[in-house]
């Protein structure tokens, strides 16, 4: 696991189509921005968790037939970020 700290309006990439800016932090509960292609499917853990992980195989188009495949296995019950 790869642990960030992160300020308000700071952000992170992830790849080279996702990004991740903090918005706003206020009393423990931290808020984030996710910028991303339309084709790149995001979930919260809760229900990515409920849906068969069969569902969540990324589908095949022009913009990342080239990329490899990544099936999402969810490995924890629960996600904390430390920010």
């Amino acid at each position: 696991m790869l642990v960030l700290t992160r300020h308000l309006n700071q952000s992170l990439q992830v790849g080279e189509a996702v990004t991740l800016r903090i918005l706003n932090i206020n009393n423990g509960n931290v808020r984030f921005g996710i910028d991303a292609p339309s084709d790149v499917l995001i979930l919260r853990e809760e229900l990515a968790n409920r849906m068969n992980t069969t569902t969540l195989k990324p589908s095949v188009t022009d913009r990342n037939k080239n990329q490899p495949q990544v099936t999402y296995k969810p490995r924890r019950k629960k996600l904390v970020l430390d920010l």
